[in-house]
């Protein structure tokens, strides 16, 4: 099984996605988030950190700023806003992409997601050197954790609950959680997957004209 839509943003990154958020056309499996965590920060010890408000060029020096067919990164009151115009086409995107290897198993990937409009496809992606992923991403009103491939989890997208997304991996498995505050998670899904030695990239796209921003903040950086 295969998503659907696989684009290319600037030729720099894989980014797929099903327009129906499912997988060949079919919902998702769906259903409520469940299976709470104890109340565990997140740990702000990578070598990709980024509040968003250092002043230099977005998603540097831990990652390359990539924008095509009027997609625009930029840094904004100590937040990072991806811009998608309102004559934005099917490969209309904004993405930093990840150049630093980090260790998914030590130091956990998180991000505040402050606002991603629905019907832009917002993604936080950790890529394997193999040429795989685990993706957390919201489409069309769904909260989507999948590989690349295949849909592993989802659920109904709430911005409040689901304010702070969190990827890291255990010994045996890899895990996505939500929190509303970055500090009480609760898990969307899991996989027997397991490589910690990822990239990361934040991508969002529009199949049509939207003209909304994403709005992003606290990547690793503890609430």
């Amino acid at each position: 099984m295969r998503w659907l839509v696989a684009l290319l943003v600037c030729g720099c990154g894989r980014v797929g996605f099903d327009s129906a958020g499912g997988i060949d056309g079919n919902p998702g499996p769906g259903g409520d988030v469940s299976g709470e965590t104890t109340g565990s920060p997140c740990a702000p010890m990578l070598p990709v950190v980024d509040d968003f408000a250092d002043g230099v060029t977005p998603c540097m020096p831990w990652g390359t700023m990539f924008e095509s067919n009027g997609g625009q990164v930029r840094e904004s009151g100590g937040r990072l806003i991806l811009d998608l115009p309102a004559a934005a086409t099917m490969t209309s995107g904004a993405s930093c992409s990840g150049d630093t290897l980090l260790d998914l198993a030590q130091h956990m990937l998180v991000l505040e997601v402050v606002d991603a409009p629905i019907g832009l496809f917002v993604q936080l992606r950790a890529s394997r050197m193999a040429g795989t992923e685990w993706v957390m991403q919201s489409a069309n009103g769904r909260l989507i954790f999948h590989d690349g491939s295949n849909e592993l989890a989802s659920a109904s997208y709430d911005r409040t609950a689901h304010r702070w997304w969190r990827l890291r991996a255990t010994g045996l498995e890899t895990i996505a959680e939500v929190a509303p505050d970055g500090i009480t998670w609760t898990e969307l899904g899991r996989t027997a997957q397991v490589d910690p030695s990822v990239t990361v990239s934040i991508d969002a796209l529009a199949f049509a004209g939207f003209g909304k921003p994403v709005v992003l903040d606290n990547l690793n950086i503890c609430p």
